[in-house]
């Protein structure tokens, strides 16, 4: 191939002699490159291999550099010429370009001189010319030797150089003095270098081959981890290629070729992926996932089933390149250090006081790790493959990497016999019951192929994409980040989730909300609509296996059937109503349920979003929840009674707080015109701040000088709890419940709650929750005035519309058609108001376009839940006709259904949910 490209130049000098201007022949040049790399892109799209399509643009490249070289020496043929050599660095030193990575070059000359310069410039105008990007480097011997040994990043690049054209002797100098100056000697310092690197680079990636979005070369089990294996490789063991590996009995055959396979496949997505977007770029977003299934013609009816099948074969190579480059590195680092420790006890005295190893079962202990007596010891007796771990987690030390690599291949051992064992299933509970050390010892068997078989229900969620919003990880790695976020409760010192901490320490059979935790999302791998069922009817099989007694096995299901209900209780049900907790607390049944379900959500969420979807505000709602639910968990009637009382008990608190300030006939009259149970679960310090608002807004009205229209803020911010709290006082109108949404809209706020209240004089209080984009409290004052301002005139100025002001949405981290719209009505959620959920593609505009659609319809929202998670609206709304009732399945729903639909703009019929009656 390289030979073809240079004949094709010098066929293309030649029919180039007869063009007088210089712009005639760099447009030959130009089409002669463009028709060449679209000769590769097709190759490409016809199914070649990545190393294969990469090793073409390489070759393209080379004999173009070469041709231009060449032409070069015509061009200064008068001159003294230099002594230069043109040597390929990084990727193309690997002999390697993808459509749209830069071309690495190193021009080594003998000494600074001025001779090379014009060649040098030649080159790269020309280069430019033809729009290519190359990076490049002047250097001489000296400088390069120098460099490479104060900046290890620079060493690393220059240990895969390549020849390709000048001075012969220069490049055969650099081939003895980069090694002696550079690697000989320096190995222990390059090593430990590469493995901080290495660690560096997985932390600021996420620490996990499974993300949603991957970046294709610096992630876990990327391209860079591939090159990391061969550059330690070569230092240490001065090994080229994988090959050597083999021929060092440090890889088997297969591992290799495994290996290879997964480089390549990568390769083939990086090449998809720069053809994709006609630039660099190595994060596998989720569009771009969309168009590389289709463009690789993954044969799937829908494109979601098209972006799964994708993302499990790259998880899949990802993880056998994370897996290998992370076991090599690891048996090299050892081997390096046990070489050198044998020179140090040849020249030290033997002391008589060395601590002996340990043999447990016919493992070896010894503080550097666990290790087999002998090599047979697996094939043996296949129940030493669960052993192992439960020694793991009790001694608290790591694998070797030769028992890592011997597990991994004597996997297929634990026959499906096996696990219906007592042993097996003795060693199972034990390590399932050890609070703080579950994780470490799961992901171990997960990595090394053993949990899949000992949970036959948990296997397929290996590398499963979940397309759920929040969702970061494949469905596997959600549940062992879970179960690590349990055991990292055990010892935490974070004050903020000692609540969490007092409940994992409570709790008696902690094998029951581990083992729940691993089989919460296992009814994924079914694409049902329901997960948490199917995924219950895997825990009862597993519970089973596991001959749990009939009430573990019994809270094992409802907790892996209810993992969701907490939440979405907390998020979408009013939980100021003593119904709602009460239906909950019938549905728990038990403390014990609830304290495990509470922990079950945390790690779940936390695992799935983090901090992002767990917000301090998220956790309140969690925790009021719960504590009511434990207040009617412990007496019903007590809990109902305890209602009572703090109604009456918020009354007298609001007189005593307020008595200096407004007259207690007008706080006790705020009472009578609101519902009784507005008093129950809202704050006393909320309820003063209404009827100061109130207070102040009735002022108003007999000020000549005010507009009685104007409304009355009040703005409190909690930036210890990321939210602020602002209250509207108007009177009750068309729209008002629309134009505040507008008006937080514009100002850039997000709305987390909203309380919406009617005096029975026609008075509104409105209360909203709000965050700013980056979930903290809205304490600009900027922010404030502009709120102020906008709904101002909006209340005040007739035909004002807050609308055009709304910012244009932003790019979501979803494409649109990945979203299945739903709206969902119930009238049985509530006893009542009806229920209204919107779940659609978020955008700025989006609440007051739905607020606007319930005005158009006389609809009164009474509670609003506004979530969104990563470019998703979840909304919830509590809302009824102006007479006070329902709406009307036949009557009311259809309409404000269709006005909804063509409003949000969301799709056909089908793609709506009915309303339950």
């Amino acid at each position: 191939m390289p030979r073809l490209y240079e004949r094709e130049l010098l066929e293309l000098d030649r029919l180039s002699e007869n063009l007088k201007r210089p712009s005639d022949v760099l447009a030959r040049y130009q089409r002669f490159l463009k028709l060449e790399e679209h000769r590769i892109f097709l190759q490409h799209r016809q199914g070649e291999d990545g190393l294969t399509t990469a090793h073409h643009r390489a070759a393209l490249i080379n004999a173009l550099l070469r041709h231009l070289w060449r032409k070069a020496e015509e061009s200064f043929q008068d001159k003294k010429k230099p002594l230069l050599t043109l040597i390929a660095v990084g990727g193309f030193g690997r002999y390697q370009l993808c459509p749209h990575s830069d071309i690495d070059l190193l021009f080594l000359q003998s000494n600074a001189s001025e001779l090379s310069r014009p060649w040098i410039e030649y080159i790269l105008y020309q280069l430019w010319d033809l729009g290519l990007k190359p990076g490049y480097a002047v250097r001489t011997m000296e400088e390069v030797i120098s460099l490479a040994n104060e900046d290890l990043q620079t060493k690393t690049s220059l240990l895969e150089t390549r020849y390709i054209i000048g001075d012969e002797a220069l490049w055969q100098r650099f081939n003895t003095d980069f090694p002696r100056h550079c690697i000989i000697g320096k190995e222990k310092e390059f090593l430990l270098w590469r493995i901080e690197d290495q660690t560096r680079r997985h932390t600021e990636q996420g620490r996990s081959v499974f993300l949603q979005e991957p970046n294709i070369k610096q992630s876990c089990g990327g391209l860079r981890d591939y090159h990391h294996l061969l550059w330690i490789g070569r230092v240490v063991l001065g090994i080229q290629s994988t090959q050597d590996f083999v021929e060092s009995r440090y890889l088997t055959p297969t591992e290799r070729k495994q290996l290879e396979k997964a480089y390549n496949f990568l390769l083939r997505i990086r090449h998809e992926m720069h053809y994709l977007q006609k630039r660099p770029g190595d994060i596998l977003t989720l569009p771009l996932q969309g168009k590389i299934a289709n463009s690789l013609r993954y044969q799937h009816k829908t494109l979601l089933r098209r972006i799964e099948a994708l993302m499990r074969d790259y998880y899949h190579h990802a993880n056998i390149i994370y897996q290998t480059s992370r076991w090599l590195t690891d048996t090299l680092h050892a081997r390096f250090y046990q070489q050198e420790q044998k020179k140090l006890w040849n020249i030290l005295p033997l002391k008589k006081n060395t601590p002996r190893a340990i043999v447990i079962d016919g493992f070896t202990l010894k503080p550097d790790g666990i290790s087999m007596a002998r090599p047979t010891l697996l094939s043996q007796d296949p129940r030493l493959l669960v052993r192992v771990f439960l020694i793991l987690q009790q001694r608290q030390l790591p694998l070797s990497p030769e028992l890592a690599s011997e597990i991994r291949r004597r996997a297929y051992l634990l026959k499906r016999s096996l696990i219906y064992e007592n042993s097996i299933v003795d060693m199972l509970l034990h390590i399932l019951s050890q609070k703080g050390q579950v994780g470490r010892a799961l992901r171990s068997m997960h990595e090394l192929g053993i949990l899949g078989r000992l949970f036959p229900e948990f296997a397929p969620l290996t590398c499963l994409v979940q397309h759920e919003f929040y969702h970061r990880y494949t469905a596997d790695e959600h549940t062992l980040q879970a179960i690590e976020t349990l055991d990292a409760l055990v010892a935490s010192e974070i004050k903020a989730l000692e609540p969490y901490q007092q409940l994992i320490h409570r709790i008696e059979r902690p094998h029951l909300l581990y083992l729940a935790m691993l089989l919460h999302d296992t009814g994924k791998a079914q694409n049902t609509r329901d997960h948490a069922g199917a995924s219950a009817v895997c825990a009862m099989r597993a519970a089973r296996r596991l001959r749990l007694p009939p009430q573990e096995l019994s809270t094992l299901v409802f907790l892996v059937d209810h993992h969701t209900t907490l939440s979405e209780w907390a998020r979408r049900r009013n939980i100021d109503d003593e119904t709602v907790i009460l239906e909950f607390a019938r549905i728990v049944k038990t403390q014990e349920r609830l304290d495990l379900l509470m922990l079950l959500t945390y790690a779940d969420i936390q695992a799935t979003g983090g901090d992002v979807a767990w917000s301090r505000w998220s956790q309140s709602l969690h925790w009021m929840l719960y504590r009511r639910a434990s207040q009617a968990l412990a007496s019903e009637s007590e809990f109902i009674e305890a209602l009572h009382m703090q109604l009456q008990s918020t009354r007298e608190e609001c007189l005593n707080a307020l008595k200096d300030r407004i007259p207690a006939e007008e706080i006790n009259r705020h009472f009578e015109l609101m519902p009784i149970r507005y008093a129950i679960g809202r704050p006393s310090d909320i309820i003063q701040s209404h009827i100061l608002a109130v207070h102040e807004f009735l002022i108003q009205q007999h000020d000549p000088s005010s507009d009685p229209l104007a409304p009355i803020i009040s703005w409190t911010d909690y930036p210890d709890e990321d939210h602020s709290i602002i209250i509207v006082v108007t009177w009750n109108r068309e729209r008002v419940f629309a134009k505040i949404t507008a008006a937080l809209t514009a100002v850039g706020l997000s709305i987390v709650h909203a309380d919406i209240q009617t005096r029975q004089d026609d008075i509104v209080i409105d209360t909203f929750t709000v965050m700013t984009r980056q979930q903290k409290a809205a304490t600009d004052p900027r922010d404030k005035k502009k709120f102020k301002e906008l709904l101002h005139r909006s209340l005040c100025v007739s035909g004002n519309s807050i609308e055009p002001q709304i910012p244009a949405p932003k790019t979501v981290s979803f494409p649109v058609d990945e979203i299945p719209p739903r709206i969902f009505f119930s009238n049985d959620m509530d006893p009542r108001y009806t229920v209204l959920e919107i779940r659609a593609t978020d955008r700025p505009a989006l609440l007051y376009q739905i607020t606007n659609a319930l005005a158009d319809c006389k609809i009164d929202v009474g509670i609003a839940r506004i979530t969104t998670e990563k470019g998703v609206a979840l909304d919830t709304f509590y809302i009824r006709r102006k007479d006070g009732h329902k709406l009307d399945p036949t009557k009311d729903i259809p309409p404000l259904s269709q006005l909804l639909r063509e409003r949000l703009a969301i799709g056909s019929q089908s793609n709506l949910l009915s309303a339950s009656a």
